[in-house]
């Protein structure tokens, strides 16, 4: 399932650092350009996926990812 979704990142542990905020960044006719994944399919961090799961259409979610579901290894 594909899902169109506008995104606030903010780091808990450096006072609320922002790190992507989709509200700020605009497209032509100054809408906000949406993260576009598929659910599940390991496009984005963990903790979001699961966040996602069962978001109705136009329905608003503030989703709290712990470390182990928010960083990964590059390596892999």
């Amino acid at each position: 399932m594909a899902l169109r979704v506008l995104l606030k990142g903010r780091l808990f542990a450096k006072q609320g650092w922002i790190f992507t905020n989709d509200y700020a960044e605009t497209d032509d006719r100054g809408l906000p350009r949406p993260h576009v994944f598929t659910l599940g399919a390991g496009e984005v961090i963990d903790g979001l996926d699961v966040g996602c799961l069962g978001l109705r259409e136009g329905g608003v979610r503030r989703v709290v990812a712990s470390p182990p579901a928010s960083y990964r290894d590059k390596a892999r």
